[in-house]
Order: C-alpha cells, then sequence, then structure tokens
C-alpha cells in the first residue's frame, strides 16, 4: 500500500528522515555502514537522521531493527539501555 502526501508536508518530512535513517543500517553482522563505507555504524548521517526522527516524536527504538539496539543503547548496571539516544528529548528540526 502506498499513501501520497506533499512533500513539504510534516509527514512528507519525516518520510525522507525515515529513509535516511533505514538507508544507514548496517547488515547484520556488519561494522560499517554500507553507504558511508569509511564509517563505522552508527555513521554521521544516522545520527543526524536519528536525531530528526527523535525530533519529530518518534521512537527511534521502533525504527532501528532489534539486532542494533544494543549497539546504540549498551546495557549499563541497573538499567536496561544507556541514553546514546535518548527517545525522550527533542533533537534536530521541529516538525511543530
Amino acid at each position: 500500500m502506498a499513501v501520497v502526501v506533499g512533500s513539504d508536508s510534516l509527514l512528507g518530512q519525516v518520510a525522507r528522515v525515515i529513509d535516511d535513517l533505514t538507508a544507514h543500517q548496517p547488515a547484520e553482522g556488519t561494522e560499517p555502514c554500507l553507504l558511508c563505507s569509511t564509517e563505522h555504524w552508527p555513521c554521521s548521517r544516522f545520527t543526524a537522521a536519528a536525531q530528526d526522527v527523535m525530533g519529530a516524536g518518534l521512537r527511534l527504538d521502533d525504527l532501528v531493527s532489534s539486532d542494533l539496539h544494543q549497539r546504540l543503547w549498551p546495557p549499563q548496571a541497573g538499567t536496561e539501555y544507556s541514553s546514546t539516544f535518548n527517545s525522550t528529548q527533542s533533537f534536530g528540526r521541529r516538525y511543530d
């Protein structure tokens, strides 16, 4: 199913960021970003997209493959995940 939205609408802006976020996730078991072959993951473009996704009020862990969660949020004593990317914070562009 496809949904057509204006590219300058809120949904259109978030869709472009989500496309960038998912494009910069590495294949399972690989270290470098496949698009930014000179950077280890999370690469700078993934990081920028992640901040924009959270700035739009979306949960980053819903958009990142579960096998990558531990690489983004390494376990710390007393907590399930640390907050390298804290989904309760707002970063990047504002969409409101």
